[in-house]
C-alpha cells in the first residue's frame, strides 16, 4: 500500500491528539 507522505502526517497527528486526550481522561 503506497501512502501519501502528508496523509501519514495527519493521521500521526491525529494518533497523537487522541493520545493526549486519552491522558486528559
Amino acid at each position: 500500500i503506497t501512502v501519501i507522505p502528508g496523509l501519514k502526517t495527519i493521521v500521526g497527528a491525529l494518533i497523537q491528539s487522541v493520545k493526549k486526550l486519552a491522558d486528559v481522561m
